[in-house]
Protein backbone atom coordinates (compact mmCIF):
# COMPACT_ATOMS: atom_id res chain seq x y z
CA UNK A 1 0.00 0.00 0.00
CA UNK A 2 1.48 3.07 -1.05
CA UNK A 3 1.94 6.30 1.05
CA UNK A 4 1.89 9.45 0.10
CA UNK A 5 3.99 12.34 1.82
CA UNK A 6 2.25 15.44 2.63
CA UNK A 7 4.01 17.70 5.29
CA UNK A 8 3.45 17.02 8.44
CA UNK A 9 1.40 13.55 8.20
CA UNK A 10 1.21 10.34 6.38
CA UNK A 11 -2.14 9.83 4.06
CA UNK A 12 -2.55 6.28 3.31
CA UNK A 13 -3.90 5.40 0.07
CA UNK A 14 -5.96 2.00 -0.46
CA UNK A 15 -5.59 0.54 -3.79
CA UNK A 16 -9.02 -0.21 -4.93
CA UNK A 17 -9.55 -2.14 -8.59
CA UNK A 18 -8.07 0.20 -10.90
CA UNK A 19 -8.24 3.42 -8.79
CA UNK A 20 -5.96 4.46 -5.07
CA UNK A 21 -9.02 5.96 -2.70
CA UNK A 22 -8.10 7.78 0.63
CA UNK A 23 -9.91 10.20 2.59
CA UNK A 24 -7.66 13.10 4.04
CA UNK A 25 -8.75 16.98 5.05
CA UNK A 26 -6.02 19.39 3.02
CA UNK A 27 -5.67 22.32 5.29
CA UNK A 28 -4.27 23.27 2.16
CA UNK A 29 -6.53 25.06 0.45
CA UNK A 30 -4.07 24.84 -2.94
CA UNK A 31 -3.62 21.26 -2.34
CA UNK A 32 -7.23 20.91 -2.52
CA UNK A 33 -7.83 22.37 -5.34
CA UNK A 34 -5.37 20.46 -7.18
CA UNK A 35 -7.17 17.16 -6.17
CA UNK A 36 -11.06 18.33 -6.49
CA UNK A 37 -11.66 16.46 -9.33
CA UNK A 38 -10.96 13.43 -7.37
CA UNK A 39 -13.37 13.72 -4.27
CA UNK A 40 -16.44 12.55 -4.30
CA UNK A 41 -19.66 12.40 -2.66
CA UNK A 42 -18.72 10.22 -0.43
CA UNK A 43 -16.10 12.45 0.98
CA UNK A 44 -13.22 10.31 -0.57
CA UNK A 45 -10.21 11.12 -3.49
CA UNK A 46 -10.81 8.31 -5.66
CA UNK A 47 -7.51 8.65 -8.62
CA UNK A 48 -6.84 5.96 -11.36
CA UNK A 49 -3.57 3.86 -10.61
CA UNK A 50 -2.29 5.43 -14.21
CA UNK A 51 -2.98 9.11 -12.86
CA UNK A 52 -1.51 8.63 -9.42
CA UNK A 53 2.31 9.15 -9.86
CA UNK A 54 1.41 12.48 -12.15
CA UNK A 55 -1.37 14.30 -9.59
CA UNK A 56 0.93 13.28 -6.61
CA UNK A 57 4.42 14.19 -7.59
CA UNK A 58 4.78 17.52 -6.05
CA UNK A 59 8.56 16.93 -4.61
CA UNK A 60 11.08 14.91 -3.95
CA UNK A 61 11.78 16.00 -0.19
CA UNK A 62 10.73 18.78 1.82
CA UNK A 63 11.98 20.30 5.04
CA UNK A 64 10.84 23.50 6.92
CA UNK A 65 13.15 26.18 8.32
CA UNK A 66 12.41 29.29 10.41
CA UNK A 67 8.90 28.71 9.43
CA UNK A 68 9.24 28.53 5.95
CA UNK A 69 8.40 25.31 3.94
CA UNK A 70 10.81 24.58 1.34
CA UNK A 71 10.76 22.31 -1.50
CA UNK A 72 12.97 20.39 -3.77
CA UNK A 73 11.04 19.73 -7.26
CA UNK A 74 11.01 16.52 -9.05
CA UNK A 75 11.17 17.93 -12.55
CA UNK A 76 10.79 21.53 -14.53
CA UNK A 77 7.19 20.85 -15.02
CA UNK A 78 6.75 20.29 -11.15
CA UNK A 79 9.17 23.50 -10.60
CA UNK A 80 6.56 25.57 -13.29
CA UNK A 81 3.76 24.26 -11.45
CA UNK A 82 4.81 25.56 -8.01
CA UNK A 83 5.42 28.63 -9.63
CA UNK A 84 1.98 28.92 -10.49
CA UNK A 85 0.53 28.16 -7.72
CA UNK A 86 2.53 30.78 -6.02
CA UNK A 87 5.74 29.16 -5.04
CA UNK A 88 9.34 31.44 -5.02
CA UNK A 89 12.32 30.09 -5.64
CA UNK A 90 14.90 29.89 -3.29
CA UNK A 91 17.14 32.05 -5.14
CA UNK A 92 14.74 34.88 -4.83
CA UNK A 93 14.70 34.71 -1.10
CA UNK A 94 17.24 35.64 1.92
CA UNK A 95 17.06 32.10 2.39
CA UNK A 96 20.26 29.69 1.17
CA UNK A 97 20.45 25.87 0.55
CA UNK A 98 22.89 24.24 2.88
CA UNK A 99 24.57 20.94 1.99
Amino acid sequence: MPDVDVDPETIRVFPMDEAYWFSHYFDRTDLFERLREYYDEDHRFEILQEEFETVLRDSVTHWERRGQRCFLMKDDLAVTEALERGAERLSNTEYVLGL
